[in-house]
């Protein structure tokens, strides 16, 4: 193989046909001394430049035979420098190109490997890809399998988290808050709820209602009289007053019907009161009058006898007669009276009959009466059929009381007995008898 050498370039030529050597690169012949010829291998032309061997043998113009010891000196130098251009000269076989088919290969190849390369890491990163978001759903649908959801919430990933989807009515990030939570079902009340309706109920206990067991058996205030109500159970217990008593405070004073003839008994809690009618006084009107301020009052105990000579006269003020009767009533504004003029007989009847009455023992009737008039007839108060009290004649110009004892004894087969006032006519008209504010009383 060719081997070039750069910047030293050395181009000898050597000959023996003569006795004396020639360098053909130089103009004009040198004599050269040939003594030690036979000595010598051969000679060696070359071109030195410096007074260093390098220098000289890289020097183009100029040449010099050596002796001995300096050209060795020189062709080491030469071996040298050859070695190194061997290994440069290598360097550039090794830089050589290929031929053409075979880079053009090259590059096919290259290229494909590129190619596949390129393919084989989208692949591996699609994979990778694939993998990650497997890996990821699968976790998510772990998550979700776990049914962190309560009340039939349905899981949901979102951002990559677990999320629950609530039933109506129900709130929370689990669905934990239902239609109960906050609501409280009164009275040992129990909330319920399902999954299908946003609405609670609660089941209460017996003897409670309401849409929160709110109505309890103390709701209605069964407790009369301002008695306590306290739950028991699903009933009810009463503290009652004083003066009260029963389940419900019901027994009050006015329980026994302390108000008699008709009276109207009110409790205010404390004490009772009896109203009584325009027919009866007393603290439990159990004394009877007729004041005859109501011209046949339905309440007066007694009424006129439709089987008499003539009615007793409802009267207010002074009668029409003179020198008899009185000039107005005891008390109030009228009063009763029998009226004597003409056309009235001698010895006519006026009488006021009672009702049936229950007697007490210890009971009078009491009244007042004037009998003025020199020609005043007789007053007579019967129990039953029994004359009890009779009085005759002029009294004078005043109102009178009487009192007349009642007998318990005198009864019907009822244990009713019978009142009668009776009234008779004198011989004139100067006989009008007036009676007012009668009663019955205990004596």
């Amino acid at each position: 193989m060719a081997l070039n050498l750069k910047d030293i370039r050395l181009k000898v030529k050597f000959t023996k046909k003569k006795t004396e050597y020639e360098n053909t690169n130089i103009g004009t012949p040198r004599p050269v001394d040939t003594s030690d010829e036979n000595n010598q291998q051969e000679y060696e032309e070359v071109n030195v430049k410096t007074t260093t061997a390098n220098e000289q043998l890289n020097h183009p113009n100029h040449n010099e035979y050596l002796d001995w010891d300096d050209r060795q000196k020189v062709k080491s130098n030469a071996d040298t420098k050859k070695e190194l251009d061997k290994t440069e000269t290598k360097k550039h076989v090794d830089d050589v190109q290929l031929p053409k088919a075979i880079h053009e290969n090259t590059d096919k190849i290259v290229l494909k490997w590129k190619i596949i390369s390129i393919s084989a890491i989208i692949l591996c990163v699609g994979m990778a890809v694939a993998l990650i978001a497997l890996t990821t759903l699968s976790d998510k649908d772990t998550q979700c399998d776990k049914n962190i959801c309560e009340n039939s919430g349905t899981c949901y990933i979102k951002d990559g988290s677990p999320r629950c989807a609530c039933p109506n009515g129900f709130t929370d990030t689990l669905c934990s808050t239902t239609p109960c939570s906050g609501t409280d079902c009164l009275n040992n009340g129990t909330c319920m709820y399902n999954t299908t309706s946003p609405r609670y109920t609660c089941q209460c206990p017996a003897g409670f209602s309401g849409a929160s067991c709110e109505v309890t058996p103390c709701s209605s205030f069964p407790c009369l009289y301002n008695g306590t109500c306290s739950i028991k159970g699903s009933t009810y217990t009463c503290s009652c007053k004083a003066d009260t008593s029963g389940n419900q405070c019901q027994t009050t004073p006015c329980s026994s019907s302390p108000c008699k003839n008709n009276g109207i008994c009110s409790f205010n809690g404390y004490s009772y009161e009896c109203k009584c009618n325009s027919g009866s006084i007393g603290s439990n009107c159990e004394d009877l009058i007729c004041d005859f301020e109501i011209n046949d009052d339905p309440n007066c105990f007694l009424q006129q006898d439709k089987f008499d000579d003539t009615d007793w006269t409802h009267k207010s003020g002074k009668t029409s007669s003179k020198d008899t009767g009185p000039c107005s009533a005891y008390k109030g504004l009228y009063y009763y009276y029998l009226e004597s003029s003409s056309p009235l007989a001698t010895d006519a009847k006026a009488k006021l009959i009672s009702r049936d009455l229950k007697i007490d023992s210890n009971q009078c009737l009491t009244f007042r009466y004037h009998m003025y008039g020199i020609d005043i007839g007789t007053l007579n108060v019967y129990q039953m059929s029994k004359l009890q009290w009779t009085l005759s004649g002029d009294q004078g110009v005043c109102w009178l009381l009487t009192k007349v004892n009642l007998d318990k004894n005198l009864v019907d087969s009822q244990g009713y007995t019978k009142v009668t006032i009776e009234a008779i006519r004198g011989p004139d008209y100067h006989s009008d008898i007036s009676i007012d504010d009668v009663k019955i009383i205990s004596c």
